[in-house]
C-alpha cells in the first residue's frame, strides 16, 4: 500500500502555488501529491484528494505518455523530457526527475509557445517564397530576356557572315546560349512554378513528374481526387515543396526506378503518400536528415503529420496527413 507518511500539508500547499503541474510518486508510480495544474493538463477528472494512492499509469490516456511510465514502472526510473505532448488540444511539455524514492513530474502548457513558433515558422517560409518568387521573376523578365537579345543578335550577325569557320563558331555559341536560357527557365520554374500559381497544385505536380520522367532515371505515377480551386494556395505551395522533396530524396538515396504519389481528399483531411520500391534502410535514425526536417517544418505550420515505415529492400513509404476543410 502506498506510504502517505510524506504527505505533508506543506508540500501540498506549495505545490498548488506553482504554476505549472506537478506530480509526485512513489517508485510503483502511486500519486502521493498532484496539484489542480496537473490534473487539468493530463486530462483527470476527478478531485487531486481523490487521486492520493491511485496508479498514475490507470489515470492517463495519452499512450505516449503512458509508454514512458510504463516502461519506468517495468525497468528503472530516470530522468526524462518529452516534448510536444497533446492531451485535449493542449500542447504540453513533461520533464520528469527522480529524487530518492519519488519521483516528480513537471508539466507545462506550451500551447501559446507552439503556435508562436508554427506562427514564426510560417512567416519565415513565407518570406523565403517570397523571395523564391522575386528571384525568379528577376531571372524570367531580366537575364531571360537579356540572354534572348544576345541570341537575336547572334543569329542576325551569323546570318551575315561568309566566312565557315566563323558561321560555325556563331552558330555554337547561339546553342550554348540557348541551353543556358533553358537551364535558367528550369531553374525559374523549380523556385516558383507558374503552373502552380496559374493553375493549381495537381497540375503542378503533373509538370514536375513529367520533367522528371523524361530524364528516364525513373518513373513517377500520380493519382489523385482533388479540386485545385478548393484548396488554398499556402497549402497548396507547402504541399508542392513536399512533393519536391521526397523525389528529391527518393532519387538521390533510394536506388529506385518507380516512385507512386498519391494525393488524396478525404473526410476533411489531406493524405499524401509517396512510396518507392527502392533499397530501403533499416536505420533507425531516417528522420534526422536536412530534408525531412525542411518538411517537418513546413507540415509543423499546417498542422500535418508525417510517419515513414521502411525496412532492407523494402523501398520507403512516407505517410503524410493535413487537416483540411
Amino acid at each position: 500500500m502506498l506510504d502517505l507518511a510524506d504527505n505533508t500539508s506543506d508540500e501540498q500547499f506549495l505545490m498548488n502555488l506553482l504554476p505549472i503541474g506537478i506530480v509526485k510518486t512513489n517508485l510503483r508510480c502511486e500519486i502521493i501529491h498532484i496539484n489542480n495544474e496537473a490534473s487539468e493538463q493530463l486530462a483527470i477528472n476527478q478531485k487531486p484528494s481523490d487521486l492520493l494512492g491511485n496508479r498514475l499509469t490507470d489515470l492517463v490516456d495519452n499512450v505516449q505518455l503512458l509508454n514512458k511510465l510504463w516502461s519506468f514502472t517495468q525497468e528503472s526510473w530516470t530522468n526524462t523530457e518529452i516534448e510536444n505532448i497533446k492531451i485535449d488540444n493542449k500542447n504540453l511539455k513533461i520533464t520528469g526527475q527522480v529524487h530518492g524514492e519519488y519521483y516528480y513530474l513537471m508539466i507545462q502548457d506550451n500551447t501559446q509557445t507552439s503556435i508562436a513558433l508554427d506562427s514564426a515558422t510560417q512567416s519565415l517560409l513565407t518570406g523565403q517564397e517570397n523571395e523564391k518568387r522575386r528571384i525568379a521573376r528577376e531571372i524570367h523578365d531580366s537575364i531571360g530576356q537579356a540572354l534572348s537579345t544576345v541570341k537575336l543578335h547572334l543569329d542576325f550577325a551569323e546570318s551575315k557572315t561568309k566566312e565557315i569557320s566563323n558561321k560555325r563558331d556563331l552558330s555554337r555559341i547561339s546553342g550554348m546560349i540557348s541551353e543556358i536560357a533553358s537551364d535558367l527557365r528550369t531553374l525559374s520554374h523549380d523556385l516558383m512554378p507558374s503552373s502552380l500559381i496559374d493553375f493549381g497544385i495537381t497540375t503542378a505536380i503533373h509538370n514536375l513528374i513529367k520533367r522528371v520522367n523524361q530524364t528516364n532515371a525513373v518513373y513517377i505515377f500520380f493519382k489523385h481526387n482533388i479540386d485545385d480551386s478548393k484548396v488554398n494556395q499556402n497549402y497548396e505551395l507547402n504541399i508542392y515543396r513536399i512533393v519536391q522533396e521526397l523525389i528529391n530524396n527518393a532519387i538521390k538515396h533510394s536506388d529506385c526506378d518507380e516512385i507512386s504519389i498519391s494525393l488524396l481528399l478525404e473526410n476533411d483531411n489531406i493524405k499524401l503518400i509517396v512510396e518507392d520500391n527502392g533499397i530501403g534502410s533499416s536505420d533507425a535514425n531516417i528522420n534526422n536528415g536536412i530534408g525531412l526536417f525542411n518538411i517537418k517544418n513546413r507540415l509543423s505550420s499546417i498542422n500535418g503529420e508525417l510517419a515513414i515505415s521502411t525496412g532492407q529492400d523494402l523501398g520507403f513509404k512516407v505517410l503524410i496527413n493535413i487537416p483540411y476543410k
